[in-house]
């Protein structure tokens, strides 16, 4: 008896690990979708925190580093330059 549940949870654990084997692929895939779907949502944001995901899984700009510092100063500037205009809306509308 003792040797028949031995056997039959044997069995059990390689249907399960062929289950798993065979799921696998389809899993990852699933993963993989969430990941891009959440990088699109990152991106339709903007903004520099966007900007630096899509670079980080950019290798033709991952090489290039002095291009893409260039182009991080360009919108730390821009960025600064909006919150200025901003800051200088609020003053206004409150004096």
């Amino acid at each position: 008896m003792f040797e028949k549940l031995i056997v039959i949870s044997f069995i059990g654990a390689m249907v399960w690990y062929i289950v798993e084997l065979l799921l696998w692929p389809w899993k990852h895939s699933q993963n993989r979708i969430r990941e891009l779907e959440k990088a699109i949502s990152n991106v339709k944001k903007g903004g520099l925190r966007a900007k630096l995901m899509v670079w980080l899984n950019a290798p033709k700009l991952r090489g290039n580093i002095q291009l893409y510092q260039k182009l991080l100063e360009v919108e730390l500037e821009a960025e600064k330059r909006k919150y200025e205009i901003y800051s200088s809306l609020r003053r206004d509308k409150h004096v």
